[in-house]
Parts: structure tokens; C-alpha cells; sequence
């Protein structure tokens, strides 16, 4: 063999060597990918929020999802010892929070009214609230997430409510 064919296999071994990617440098590679698509998503807004099951898929998944939380709510106070707390209509937001599994929980009391007993709503608000079913979890590109919503609710006290069903 001359020496020309000779350098001409070692260069194209030295070409074929150095134009093979380790295992390790494609686990790199696909890390610094998955890396930069994960930078790109937007994490402040779902794809698709928790549903109900009275939620119909085709219905617009954020409306049906708070008007359904809205009522389960408003339920769940209707016949509660918060109603008779206060003296006057008032509102307050709470904290509720939808696990990755859909689990949904009371987290707190975020704001009220200055004369609200803010440690007592929140108590009552944690028997009140207890044992909330399971729905279907938000949803980021196809995968379940935790989400939580500050929700505002509408109390209106025993007295008031008599009245204005006579």
C-alpha cells in the first residue's frame, strides 16, 4: 500500500472518531434541550384548567371552572356557624389549591375585610372547607400540575338572607 492510501484511512478514521458523540455527549445534548424548550414555557398560565365533572370539555374551561368552585363554595357555607360570624354582607378571598393528583384543598384566609376576625373566618373556613373532592388537575402540555386560585366569596349573614327571601 502506498502512503497516500494510508494517510487517506487515517484521516478518515480520525474524521469518523472525532464525528462520533460519546453516549455522554448526547445525554448533554438532549439535557441542553430540553433545558431551552422547558425555558420557553410560559408557567404563569395552564393549558387546560381543573375540571368538574359538571364541566363539560367543550364548555370554557375557566368560567365553567370557577362557577363550579364558586358553587361548591357557596354550598359548603350555606348552613355553616360562618354565616352567623358576621353582622353585615361582606366578602373575603381564600387560598384553594389543585394538586398535580387533583386534590383540592383549602391553603388560607388572604384577605378580608378590617373587621373581620381574620384568625376565627380562617378556622371556621378550614372545617368549613375540609374533605373538598377531587376534580381533574390542570394541565401544562398534556402534564398534570398543581395550580392554586385566590377566590373571592360573597357571605351574606342569617338575618339578611330571611329577610330577602320574605
Amino acid at each position: 500500500m502506498s502512503k497516500r492510501y494510508v494517510n487517506i484511512i487515517l484521516f478518515c478514521l480520525a474524521l469518523l472518531v472525532a464525528s462520533c458523540k460519546t453516549d455522554a455527549d448526547k445525554n448533554l445534548e438532549a439535557q441542553r434541550m430540553a433545558q431551552e424548550r422547558f425555558e420557553r414555557v410560559d408557567m404563569s398560565e395552564v393549558d387546560i384548567y381543573p375540571r368538574f365533572d359538571n364541566c363539560d370539555e367543550l364548555d370554557q374551561n375557566k368560567e365553567c371552572f370557577y362557577e363550579a368552585m364558586q358553587e361548591l363554595i357557596s354550598n359548603r357555607l350555606l348552613n355553616n356557624q360562618l354565616q352567623q360570624t358576621i353582622s353585615s354582607r361582606d366578602s373575603i378571598v381564600a387560598l384553594l389549591e389543585v394538586n398535580a393528583q387533583g386534590q383540592l384543598s383549602y391553603k388560607g384566609l388572604v384577605d378580608s375585610a378590617y373587621h373581620v376576625n381574620k384568625v376565627s373566618m380562617d378556622s371556621l373556613l378550614n372545617i368549613a372547607l375540609a374533605d373538598l373532592p377531587s376534580i381533574d388537575s390542570a394541565l401544562k402540555q398534556g402534564i398534570p400540575v398543581a395550580t392554586s386560585y385566590q377566590l373571592p366569596i360573597i357571605i351574606v349573614p342569617q338575618e339578611i338572607k330571611k329577610s330577602a327571601d320574605q
